[in-house]
């Protein structure tokens, strides 16, 4: 993540010697990110007694989302070591939809510090963490693995869990925090109403599923990927009294523009009382 900041970073930065400074400690931390792969994933961190924690021999903890999401997310790691990262990744996704946070949990022999005080299962003790579950729907995204990205989207939505899983009980109009893995409150939902873990969602799906990111009064447009259920998708957006209509296509990738291809460009502007529409194909 820190990694991630410095290099959005030092693109603003004008002070020559600062950047450099900044370029040659990312570099730095790169190095020792990358001594942290082991057995296809990365390690997430090591204890002050000098125990490693998210390695098959760790005690507890053996793998984590957030380290191979953000090793994904940060461009910190190579393709080849970023893939491998996400497919371990898929081992912490149960059948039933649940992203677990880490696994095994803490128990009463490990102390983890804060995640500790949680039981088996409970939040970001082994539970569903959202905040990570969509980092690691982003991660799968940005790698354009787009329907996998798709599908974890698909299975955090409170509606979709309402429709199958039993033990939810949680609002189906917002976003919880939490989804348990506790042996009595397996599929629970906990933390409703939790703004971060919304706000990340709703980034993902706007910036990294659909594609659209805006800059000034201009709408860039450019998805990975579309999943097969979002074929014939369109998505309205409105800014500066213009509007963007954007529909969604399987096939040869290209941008049509009220009736005309769009070659080398996928930034559109938004005019006042005119409303463009755009075909975004992709495979």
């Amino acid at each position: 993540f820190f990694y991630k900041c410095v290099m959005d970073y030092v693109e603003y930065e004008p002070d020559a010697k600062i950047k450099t400074e900044l370029l040659l400690f990312a570099e730095k931390l790169k190095k020792a990110v990358d001594m942290t792969f082991e057995n296809g994933y990365f390690k997430r961190m090591v204890t002050k007694n000098g125990v490693w924690l998210g390695s098959e021999e760790s005690p507890v903890l053996k793998i984590d989302v957030i380290s191979q999401a953000w090793a994904v997310i940060s461009e910190i790691a190579d393709k080849k070591k970023s893939a491998s990262a996400l497919e371990k990744a898929l081992e912490l996704v149960s059948e039933d939809g649940i992203i677990r946070l880490l696994w095994p949990p803490a128990n009463e022999e490990s102390d983890l510090g804060y995640i500790s005080k949680y039981p088996e299962g409970v939040r970001e003790n082994g539970g569903q963490y959202t905040h990570g579950a969509v980092w690691l729907a982003q991660a799968f995204l940005e790698a354009g693995k787009t329907e996998t990205g798709y599908k974890l989207l698909s299975r955090m939505n409170p509606i979709w869990q309402n429709l199958h899983n039993p033990n939810f009980r949680g609002e189906p109009y917002v976003l919880s925090a939490d989804v348990y893995v506790s042996e009595n409150e397996y599929g629970r939902a906990g933390w409703s109403w939790y703004t971060g873990s919304a706000s990340w969602c709703y980034k993902v799906i706007l910036e990294d599923l659909f594609g659209l990111k805006l800059f000034g009064g201009n709408l860039k447009i450019n998805p990975k990927g579309i999943p097969k259920k979002l074929d014939g998708t369109l998505v309205t957006v409105k800014r500066n009294g213009g509007t963007i209509e954007v529909t969604y296509k399987k096939g040869a990738s290209r941008l049509v523009a009220d009736g005309v291809n769009v070659f080398g460009n996928d930034v559109f502007p938004f005019r006042k009382g005119k409303t463009l529409k755009v075909e975004v194909w992709r495979e």
